[in-house]
């Protein structure tokens, strides 16, 4: 017997949909509108940021007014030579992010490398981006 697929809501292609239950989709996808783009917004979360740091990771941020987070990078080539490095950390922040925006309640976040971000490998990366978004996600509710 063949059982026809289920509908999926016209959101985004297929492979930007995760499967929540088995009638629910969220949208994964990374578009332009969560991301922070010009240098006026930067400058916006700098000035009046909250700080949460790591050993080798600084995020900042603060809350933008709009019902949707957004996220700014800044990963130094001074902390991470190779173009390689630099874009594994990108991703993991990237996904990490993706993870948890639904629970940031409308929160502008740029994150910073620090210098000890060399030492670290991809997992010790990985748990320290949990811990962060962790505590932001506590922070948002309160």
């Amino acid at each position: 017997m063949h059982v026809a697929p289920r509908a999926v809501p016209a959101l985004a292609p297929r492979h930007y949909l995760l499967r929540v239950n088995n009638h629910h989709f969220v949208n994964a996808s990374y578009p332009r509108s969560v991301r922070l783009t010009q240098a006026h917004e930067y400058k916006r979360v700098h000035s009046k940021a909250g700080r949460l740091s790591s050993d080798g990771l600084i995020l900042l941020f603060t809350q933008n007014g709009l019902n949707y987070s957004r996220l700014g990078l800044a990963v130094s080539k001074k902390h991470l030579k190779h173009a390689t490095q630099r874009n594994l950390v990108k991703r993991l922040i990237r996904e990490q992010f993706r993870q948890c925006r639904g629970d940031l309640a409308g929160a502008d976040v740029v994150l910073l490398s620090r210098a000890k971000l060399t030492n670290l490998d991809q997992k010790q990366i990985w748990q320290e981006l949990e811990k962060l978004f962790e505590k932001l996600q506590q922070r948002c509710k309160s």
